[in-house]
């Protein structure tokens, strides 16, 4: 039997039939519980890799030999599944149990803050007592499960135990039956040889055979994933409660939501601006504000970097990848992370497109380990048609362009310009650029570091003078159409078009590849695109025409909204550092800093294209 048989055999029946039962709470909507789901499996997705992936490395479990697919940071796929699966179906269980008991999802409190607090006391000798036992080699096993479920334990007990002993019977019974089933099942496993618990390092008691860590290993995750879903659904319905009983009066149920308009098709849209963009009207208000705060100085900033171009090919590593670095915190990382924002309001609304984001960046994330070569590949690709898309939205919207009239002409456009950054590179630093991808191919697995398959191909000389002269056709013919187009009230943008198409061919050929699109990525494209979520929030376009700048306050209330977003990408970065173990390297550390925005770009495009369709960028007239 394989890992993925177990989980077809065991796994999958008990779980369909949950899902097709469809039993929750009357006051818990299929949203809602999806949401804690999503939540919890993230949760559980960034807490337990590292941790299971220094099991293995410690040799505490193992797998037999052709049982497992393929592993993501040493961890079998079949077993970071399992972390979601486990979730699923005992979060599934909880909400049966809480329907079946007639119960909402509100409890009741019993015992107050002295349950409260002996909550936490024994959450917190559970953490020392697992501590204590890392010492001896036998009960490494035990104390790693205490000392890794001890934490989460106490935050739950300390903040609601009086809440679970309210609903005693659901709260037991939802861990019980979850974790004894995979008690039973996980015997079969050991004993067919799907994986095997060490013997040098647990305590060699077993209970029905089984061996009494994995017992208790069943027994805390359960506990933590129903004491989840119990307290957040606590917590939502509290806070729905106290909405109900302290609604302002002066509130219109017809007024848009304070962050953005009510509908882009609605009333802040101009079906024709006179640009042929019938995007928000503020985008139109905002042009003379982004021209000067945003596009002027990333066109300032990449132009002063082009005389030292040649020289930057001698300079560190580490120099080279410090604007990818600085990305992290400063519009690059962060521009993403408004997305929620932009297309749901209210807190659980966003936190359902959180979920829905980190569920994409994940099945990302797998593919890459499965496949990286072909996935490092298709980043570039993907990178290339967003990057080209953002310069297009920023052309027409902030510069008004009206020389592409045509979609053929603007999908012309977002090849070139998306070409600049990513093919531009290969053809001028190829030996760079190779080294880049392999950084990035190997992110998840090492070995495919120095082979990178049939994408060698494209390092060729024959096939990148192939691609050279085609993209400069390309590049030449869509600007030679464009200025035939323009007429007299086009010339303007179409200038501002062929000047940054000509200078950013010039920057991406003199300046070290690593360096460019570190700075690009930066100083280019994030901002243009903040630029572009300010439009969507009227009352930073009030603040912005009050003060006739993008300022501070603008660029805070962004931060703001970033923060969330940007925080948890950092942690599934450094949940992956720590349970990949990297060499330490700068190489190693751009590698899977890559691979985590390829992750996070997949959703991120996605959106990006229904702001496009909803800001009818693709409504063309000829």
């Amino acid at each position: 039997m394989t890992y993925l048989v177990f989980h077809l055999a065991f796994i999958a029946p008990p779980l369909a039939v949950l899902v097709l039962l469809r039993a929750r709470p009357a006051d818990v909507t299929a949203l809602r519980a999806a949401t804690v789901l999503a939540g919890l499996a993230a949760v559980a997705f960034v807490y337990t890799l590292p941790w299971d992936a220094y099991l293995i490395r410690r040799g505490v479990w193992s797998y037999g030999s052709g049982r497992v697919a393929a592993t993501l940071a040493g961890v079998p796929v079949e077993e970071v599944v399992f972390f979601v699966l486990q979730t699923v179906l005992a979060g599934l269980w909880a909400l049966a149990l809480l329907r079946w008991a007639g119960a909402t999802g509100v409890l009741p409190s019993r015992g107050g803050r002295v349950a409260q607090a002996v909550g936490a006391v024994a959450g917190i000798a559970g953490t020392a007592t697992g501590a204590a036992l890392l010492a001896e080699p036998r009960t490494l096993y035990l104390g790693l499960i205490l000392a890794w479920a001890g934490v989460p334990l106490t935050i739950q007990w300390a903040w609601g135990l009086d809440r679970l002993l309210g609903r005693p019977l659901v709260w037991l019974g939802s861990i019980a039956a979850p974790a004894g089933y995979l008690a039973v099942v996980d015997a079969v496993a050991i004993r067919d040889g799907v994986w095997t618990v060490a013997e040098a390092t647990s305590t060699g008691w077993t209970v029905g055979g089984l061996p009494v860590e994995e017992a208790l290993f069943f027994v805390v995750t359960s506990a933590l994933v129903v004491q989840g879903v119990l307290l957040a659904l606590d917590l939502l319905g509290r806070r729905d409660g106290a909405a109900l009983t302290d609604v302002p009066t002066s509130l219109s149920a017809e007024a848009p939501p304070a962050d953005r308009p009510a509908e882009v098709a609605g009333a802040s849209v101009r079906p024709d601006a006179g640009v042929w963009f019938a995007g928000p009207a503020e985008t139109l208000r905002l042009r003379p504000s982004v021209e000067r705060g945003v596009l002027w100085p990333s066109r300032l900033a990449l132009a002063a970097l082009v005389p030292l171009g040649p020289l930057t090919g001698a300079w560190p590593v580490a120099v080279l990848a410090a604007p990818l670095a600085a990305s992290l915190v400063v519009f690059g990382l962060p521009h993403g992370a408004v997305d929620p924002f932009v297309l749901r309001r209210g807190l659980l609304g966003r936190a359902a497109v959180s979920a829905v984001y980190l569920a994409v960046a994940l099945a990302v994330l797998g593919v890459w380990a499965w496949a990286p070569r072909a996935s490092a590949v298709a980043f570039l690709g993907i990178t290339a048609l967003h990057w080209g898309l953002g310069d297009l939205h920023t052309l027409v919207a902030f510069d008004g362009a009206v020389h592409l009239r045509s979609r053929a002409q603007r999908a012309a456009f977002v090849a070139v310009r998306g070409g600049l950054p990513m093919l531009v590179p290969l053809l001028a630093a190829p030996d760079v650029y190779r080294r880049v991808v392999g950084w990035m191919a190997g992110a998840l697995n090492p070995a495919t570091t120095a082979d990178l398959g049939a994408a060698e191909t494209l390092f060729r000389p024959d096939v990148r003078l192939a691609l050279g002269v085609g993209f400069a056709v390309l590049a030449v013919s869509s600007l030679a159409l464009g200025f035939r187009r323009a007429g007299a009230a086009g010339q303007r943008a179409w200038r501002i078009d062929a000047a940054e198409t000509a200078g950013l061919a010039v920057f991406f050929a003199l300046v070290d590849p690593l360096l460019a699109v570190g700075v690009y990525f930066c100083l280019w494209h994030a901002p243009r695109h903040l630029a572009r979520l300010v439009a969507w929030s009227p009352a930073a376009v009030e603040q912005v025409e009050a003060s006739g700048a993008i300022g501070g306050r603008v660029w805070a209330g962004v931060a703001a909204r970033a923060l969330p977003g940007t925080a948890g990408a950092l942690a599934l970065l450094g949940a992956l550092w720590v349970g990949l173990g990297p060499a330490a390297t700068v190489g190693g550390a751009v590698g899977l800093y890559l691979a985590v925005i390829a992750a996070v770009t997949v959703p991120h495009a996605a959106v990006v294209a229904w702001m496009d369709r909803a800001e009818g960028l693709w409504a063309v007239r000829a």
